[in-house]
């Protein structure tokens, strides 16, 4: 099994970009995630620069602005990188 130390551990939080940064609960999970060793990032679901294959588990936290685009978070979240691997 996989230990949350090793650097390949990443976890992505999903953000809109106008709370990036600044939404006190998804920073508390982030800081929470961190002290356990575990790389932890808030990342715009929507920035194309993204590279979602880089991170072990996506967690959508605060996608606040996906009711707008419906269709476009969708089509992103059926194409993030899935696994069935149970490390």
């Amino acid at each position: 099994m996989m230990k949350a130390s090793t650097p390949s551990f990443a976890v992505a939080i999903a953000t809109c970009a106008a709370v990036v940064g600044k939404d006190p609960e998804d920073l508390q999970v982030i800081d929470a995630l961190r002290r356990r060793g575990i790389d932890a990032f808030h990342v715009v679901w929507d920035d194309p620069a993204v590279d979602w294959s880089a991170f072990r588990l996506t967690v959508v936290r605060s996608t606040w602005d996906y009711p707008r685009r419906r269709d476009a978070f969708l089509t992103w979240a059926e194409a993030l990188p899935t696994s069935t691997d149970p490390e």
